[in-house]
Parts: structure tokens; sequence; C-alpha cells
């Protein structure tokens, strides 16, 4: 149920607000002096404060400053004005309220501002979401053109006549473009599993300390890691027991492991390490998932090249 929180030191004055309030389905708070009212506002976050000026403690203005109120807040302001209080109009709307209500008031003049107010911040709200809905979605358009184009590019470089260690270092620095990486740091393994033979490796911008523990760790740690037995792929640190990288001082960092398949058979596997600020995301791995394909293909193309 929604709230609306009442600021006033008179008593009569709430209750006679309370009283013409009670059936309109609000659940309804009241604060003797600002000071209150600015804890039950952070406690409650009503949907509307009907607020007045002049009060001890905390005044109407006082209260206003600190609980600092902005366009777009999901609460509605209105303050009750007296003989007297015009000079203050100017500086509470800069303060964000929304409306005035004169005193003495009747039921129908303040259950219409109040309905009024409401209203506004719901349309308000709802109008806000739908900008922030259109803009998502212009957003994921932009994103989707920029990975077709990319993809397009990487396909292009799979019909090259240039040898394949080459065409895979192409698409590395597209693979880096597209996904954020600043650091670019990959490799690309292609691999005979019948014959545990490593038969292609392309890479760029490893550590000298990665270059290293590869030559170390086995193929069989390779074919039998968790993405390439789960056929998928995996956004996990590099420091697993089974690739054996938390010897040797082996930078730790998270990383794409994407093998490459043909239907079932295992090719070959990529490695797409990322910037420490980098935060992974569906369209990411989907778009890497789509090269992991088009590489697969590249290998079945340049063995059928070598018959």
């Amino acid at each position: 149920m929604s709230k609306i929180l009442i600021i006033d030191d008179e008593e009569i004055i709430i209750d006679s607000i309370k009283m013409h309030l009670k059936d309109m389905g609000y659940e309804i708070f009241s604060a003797a002096n600002g000071k209150e009212g600015l804890s039950l506002y952070n406690k409650l976050q009503p949907v509307l404060i009907i607020l007045d000026l002049k009060m001890p403690v905390l005044d109407g203005i006082g209260f206003l400053e600190e609980a600092t109120f902005f366009p777009d807040d999901p609460c509605s302001v209105i303050v009750l004005t007296g003989h007297g209080d015009d000079e203050h109009r100017e500086r509470c709307f800069e303060l964000g309220v929304s409306a005035f209500l004169n005193k003495p008031f009747n039921a129908v003049e303040l259950k219409g501002m109040v309905r009024h107010s409401i209203l506004l911040k719901e349309v308000e709200a709802s109008l806000q979401e739908e900008i922030t809905k259109r803009m998502e979605v212009e957003e994921l358009l932009l994103y989707n053109n920029s990975v077709l184009e990319a993809l397009n590019k990487i396909l292009i470089i799979s019909l090259e006549t240039t040898p394949l260690v080459r065409q895979l270092e192409k698409v590395i620095d597209l693979l880096a473009e597209n996904v954020g990486v600043s650091d670019v740091r990959c490799n690309i393994y292609r691999v005979d599993v019948d014959k545990r033979a490593l038969l292609l490796k392309a890479q760029k911008a490893l550590p000298e300390e990665f270059t290293l523990k590869y030559k170390e760790t086995s193929l069989d740690g390779c074919i039998k890691c968790e993405a390439v037995l789960d056929r998928e792929i995996m956004y996990t640190r590099c420091r697993q027991p089974l690739h054996k990288f938390s010897d040797n001082g082996a930078r730790d960092c998270k990383y794409f492991c994407t093998p490459i398949m043909e239907d079932t058979k295992f090719m070959g596997i990529l490695n797409l390490y990322t910037a420490e600020d980098y935060e992974q995301t569906p369209e990411d791995m989907r778009f890497i998932s789509s090269v992991s394909n088009i590489i697969a293909g590249m290998f079945i193309r340049d063995t059928t090249i070598r018959k």
C-alpha cells in the first residue's frame, strides 16, 4: 500500500487531513516537525508528502533542503500555505515542491490535489520506464549491428588464401575490438585429439609466464577441461588445477575458454583473456560462440585444401 506522510505541528490539521483521505486507500503517517519528518521520510519512502512551512525544531524549508527532492523522484510534495507564506513559494519550487494548498482547505480541494499529484508521478514513472526500455533496445540494436559487422569480417578472413595462422591472428584482433578487451591477450589452439597432437597455435600479447606455462601444460589437461567436456563456452579464472596454472607465479585472471567443435568432435580451443574491469555479458558469450563456429569452418577448409 502506498504511503502518505503529513508533516505539521498542528494536530488538528493532521487529524483533518487523515479524516478526509482515510477512504482513498493510502497508509497515512504523520510527524510534528521537519526533523521527525525527515526520519520518517527516509524510512517509509512515501509517494506523497503534505508539508507545513512553519514548525519548530526544523521548519518546512529546512526539511526540503535536507531531503533534496529532484524532478524524477517518485515522491511528490504538497506544501500547506497560509497568509504571509507567498514569499517562500519560489524557494519551495526550487527545492522540488510540486503543488501548494492554501489553508483553510476543504475536502474536495485536498482529495483532488492528492489524487492529481500521485497520478502525475505515476505517469512520469511510466514514461521514464518506457524511455529506458527504448534506450536499451536502441543500444542492443547498435550492439547487434556491430557484432554482425564483425562476424562478416571474420567470415571474409576465413575465405582468404593466406596461411591459417595469419587468418587466426586477424580474428584475434577483431575479437578484442568487439568484446571490449583493452589489453589484448588471446590464443587459439588447433589439435588432433586422436593423436594427442598440437597442430597449430596462434596467440597475441600473452605474458612470458603464460607462454612458459603453456609449454608445460599437457594437451590432455586442455582436452579434459570442463569447457571441452561440457561442449560449451565458459568464463572462468585461469588458475585451474587441471591446467596447472597455480604454479610458477602465473598471473591469475579471467578468460573465455571456448571449445572449437565440428559437431561433437573437438578440434581446438579459443582462450580470450579479459581486462580487470571487464564485465561479462550474454551477448559477448554468443558472439564468441559464433566466432568459434567460424574458426571450426576455417580448420575444416584448411584440412580440405591440404588434402
